[in-house]
C-alpha cells in the first residue's frame, strides 16, 4: 500500500474513532438508529429534519400542510383541517437529546433549542426532539407561548450571543430537575421512552 492510501486508510479510521467518541459522549451508543444524524454538519439540514418531522405528523392526523422555506411568511410550515380553516402557522425547531448514563445508572437527558424568534409572527411552535432511536414532538400556542415563557424554567432570552431579542428553551431531567412537563407533548415514536 502507497504512503498516500494508507494516509487515507488512517484518517478514515480516525474519523470513525472521532465520531464513536462523540455519539459516546453524547450518550448515543454507535447501534443507535439515529446515529446519522449527528454527521450531519449543517444547522439548517438538520432544521429541516425537524419541519419535516412534525409535517408528516400533521399529515398523519389529517392535515393539509404546506412547507413555507423560502416564501414571505414567518414559521416554517402551515396547516389547516378544511380548506375552508385559516392556516395555523408554526416555527419548527429541532435538538437532539444528550444522555449521560451516571455510575448509579440514572440517565441525564437535555434537549436545547435556540433562535425562537418571538417577535415574527406565528400561531404555535413545535419543539421536535431527536433521540437515537425515536422523535417526540412538544408545542405551545403562541397565546400559552406569550402568557408563560417568562415564567418557565425551560424559556431563557439568552437564545443566541449577540442578540437580545431570540429565546431559547432547554428541557433538563437529572437527579435535581425534571422540566419537560411545562410543554404539552404531542406524539413520541416510542411511547414510554426516556
Amino acid at each position: 500500500m502507497d504512503k498516500d492510501a494508507q494516509m487515507k486508510t488512517f484518517v478514515n479510521k480516525w474519523i470513525d474513532e472521532a465520531l464513536a467518541h462523540e455519539r459516546s459522549v453524547q450518550g448515543w451508543p454507535p447501534n443507535a438508529r439515529n446515529r446519522d444524524y449527528l454527521k450531519i454538519h449543517t444547522p439548517q439540514q438538520k432544521g429541516k429534519i425537524g419541519t419535516k418531522v412534525y409535517a408528516q405528523w400533521l399529515t398523519d392526523q389529517g392535515f393539509e400542510v404546506e412547507i413555507i422555506e423560502g416564501k414571505e411568511l414567518s414559521g416554517d410550515l402551515r396547516y389547516r383541517l378544511l380548506s375552508t380553516d385559516s392556516w395555523t402557522v408554526t416555527e419548527v425547531k429541532l435538538s437532539k437529546c444528550t444522555l449521560k448514563t451516571l455510575r448509579c445508572g440514572f440517565i441525564n437527558l437535555s434537549l436545547w433549542w435556540n433562535q425562537i424568534r418571538p417577535r415574527k409572527k406565528w400561531d404555535e411552535i413545535a419543539l421536535v426532539g431527536i433521540y437515537p432511536n425515536h422523535c417526540r414532538i412538544w408545542r405551545k400556542s403562541r397565546e400559552e407561548w406569550d402568557r408563560d415563557c417568562e415564567a418557565l424554567s425551560t424559556c431563557s432570552e439568552k437564545g443566541h450571543t449577540g442578540t437580545d431579542d431570540l429565546w431559547k428553551v432547554n428541557f433538563r431531567r437529572n437527579k435535581r430537575t425534571d422540566n419537560f412537563s411545562e410543554w404539552k407533548e404531542v406524539y413520541s415514536t416510542q411511547q414510554g421512552a426516556l
